[in-house]
C-alpha cells in the first residue's frame, strides 16, 4: 500500500488521478466527521465534497509534520462547521450547547489521532529490544510472564525496563505535545 505522502507528491506533480486514491482512502471517515457534525446525510455529503475539494485546492500547504490524514479530517470538520452555520442562523440554546459538545468530541478525537501519531514515531526512536518491549506489552496486551518467556529476561527486569521506557517515552512525547498545542 502506498503511503499517502508519495501519493501527495504525485498530485503536487500533476496526477489527478492520484487524488482520487486519497478519496477514496479517505472518504469514509470524512464523511463520518460530516455527518457528526451536522446531522443529516445530504448535508454532510455535501460537505464531505467540499472537504475534498479544499484539500486538493490547499494541497500544496500540507507541511507533512502531521498526517495527511489529521491534516484532512480537520479541513473537513471545518468545513461542516461552515456548512452549519450556513443552514443553522438560529439556533436554540440546547441545539448550540448539543452542537458544542460534538465539536468538542470531534476536536477531541483528532487531537487523540494527532498524540498517537507523536507516539508511535517516539516508539520509532526507542533501540529494537524497548521498542518490542513496549509494542508487545501496550499493543499486544502481553501479560509481563509472556514477555519474559519471549526475550528470555526474568520478570522483574521486564517491570524495570517497562519503567525505564516509559520514562523515555515521556522526556522524548513533551517536547512534541508542546509543538502541538502552540499556535
Amino acid at each position: 500500500m502506498i503511503d499517502d505522502f508519495k501519493i501527495i507528491d504525485r498530485v503536487l506533480t500533476g496526477s489527478l488521478q492520484d487524488f482520487e486514491l486519497l478519496i477514496e482512502r479517505h472518504k469514509d471517515y470524512v464523511m463520518s466527521v460530516c455527518v457528526s457534525v451536522l446531522k443529516n446525510t445530504q448535508d454532510a455529503e455535501e460537505a464531505s465534497q467540499d472537504s475534498f475539494i479544499k484539500a486538493y485546492k490547499k494541497l500544496t500547504s500540507f507541511d507533512k509534520t502531521s498526517k495527511f490524514s489529521t491534516w484532512l479530517y480537520r479541513i473537513a470538520y471545518r468545513t461542516s462547521l461552515d456548512h452549519l452555520r450556513k443552514r443553522k442562523r438560529t439556533v436554540n440554546i440546547e441545539d448550540h450547547s448539543a452542537q458544542l459538545k460534538e465539536e468538542d468530541r470531534v476536536h477531541s478525537k483528532l487531537l487523540d489521532e494527532e498524540r498517537f501519531g507523536i507516539l508511535q514515531s517516539v516508539i520509532e526512536t526507542l533501540d529494537e529490544e524497548d521498542r518490542t518491549i513496549i509494542r508487545l506489552f501496550y499493543f499486544e496486551e502481553m501479560q509481563v510472564r509472556d514477555l519474559a518467556k519471549i526475550t528470555g529476561l526474568k520478570e522483574n527486569n521486564i517491570k524495570i525496563k517497562l519503567f525505564r521506557i516509559r520514562k523515555k517515552l515521556k522526556e522524548r512525547i513533551s517536547p512534541e505535545l508542546k509543538k502541538l498545542y502552540l499556535p
